[in-house]
Formats: C-alpha cells, structure tokens, sequence
C-alpha cells in the first residue's frame, strides 16, 4: 500500500508480497507514528476533504467519498450527518463508530447493506475525574457528583475491556496505584538531559575504573 511516497508492504510466509482482504492503520491527528502528515496525505491519495482542525470529512457510512472500500473512524474523521457538527474526539464515538463498520463490512459480504441504515452517534452522557474519589457525571440528564460518581466513572471504564483476565489486571493497578500514591508519568521534550555526576561521584567512579583494570 503506497501512501505520500511511503509503503506498507504486507508479505505472506515465504516473504513474497501479499495483497491483504483488510488493512487496518491506527493513526490521529497529529501522529507521530509511521506516517507524520497522515491526514494530508490521505487527502492527497484520494482526493478526501480536510476540515480546519485536518480531519477526513467522510460519508454517512463512515466511508471516503469515491472510496467505499475505505473507512475513517474516531478523531480522524469529520463526520457531520448528524447534526451539522463534528462529532467530539473521544473514545465512545470511535468505539460505536468502529463498531458500525464493522456491522457495514458483514452485511456487504451477505449482501445486505441496504437494510443498514447510515452511523448514528448515540450519546449516553459525559463522565470525568477531577480528584482522587471524585468525579462528575452526566448521563442524559442525570447528573451526580462525588464518590458515586468515581466508582461509576471505573465501572463504565473496566466494561469497555473486553477480556475479563484483563480487567482484574487493570483493576488490581489502579488499586495499587490508589492506596499507595504511586502514578508515574512520562514526559517526551524533545531534549536530550544528561545526567551529571557530583565531583565526589565522579572520583569514586574512575577510582573503582582504575581498580578494576588493575
């Protein structure tokens, strides 16, 4: 697959190239991943229109204009057959979007596409933390506060895990990670700091250099 001058090539078990039924790419805005500018590029390749924040406007069935054979989902696309306006990036809309193409898929291949009618977001309310054991919900309508809602926001959370062995593991890290304080993070700058030795360190470390070559 040749995408803005760069290939995926997929190859079968004896390493000849293989032409795949499905390609499935994982990218977003602002990716860093395999390909940078994947938005623009796609645009480029198929003639797609980008929206002002880059992303792909596609058809009423996730689909790119001209392009059946090609789907965009979650915060990449530009769907706007709802209501007139994007859909939020979050993850329920990529999650019912993936799934309603995948349904899409099945009934092309049993030949029963048309009784699919076209992507409805369904909107089944906002959750968010803000502390530890603290959280807001609003659920069509319903809105709630506090420990409720921190121990419906994990809930909601864990059922979106599909194996459950995983979802013990999940829930096991986030206890231990609750009840010790313990939350590490990572941040990429982009600068490279190097860690610099005290002077008495320093003389310790060439000192047991030197006893180890003796």
């Amino acid at each position: 697959m040749e995408l803005g001058g760069r290939y995926l090539e997929v190859l079968d078990r004896d390493g000849d190239p293989a032409l795949p039924a499905v390609v499935l790419l994982h990218e977003g805005l602002g990716s860093v991943g395999l390909w940078r500018d994947f938005p623009a590029q796609l645009a480029d390749a198929t003639g797609a229109h980008l929206d002002r924040a880059g992303r792909v406007t596609v058809e009423p069935d996730m689909s790119l204009p001209g392009h059946p054979e090609i789907f965009v989902i979650g915060d990449l696309a530009n769907y706007i057959h709802q209501d007139g306006k994007p859909l939020p990036g979050i993850a329920p809309v990529a999650i019912q979007q993936g799934n309603y193409v995948a349904r899409l898929i099945r009934a092309r291949l049993q030949g029963t596409e048309n009784k699919l009618k076209p992507f409805r977001y369904r909107d089944w309310g906002t959750m968010a933390t803000i502390g530890r054991g603290s959280a807001v919900a609003d659920l069509r309508g319903v809105r709630f506060s506090g420990l409720l809602a921190w121990l419906a926001w994990l809930f909601v959370h864990l059922m979106y895990i599909i194996e459950f062995q995983n979802r013990v593991l999940i829930l096991l890290q986030w206890g231990w990670n609750y009840f010790t304080r313990n939350r590490a993070a990572r941040l990429f700058t982009g600068e490279d700091h190097r860690l610099t030795l005290p002077r008495s360190s320093e003389t310790q470390r060439d000192e047991i250099q030197k006893v180890e070559s003796a």
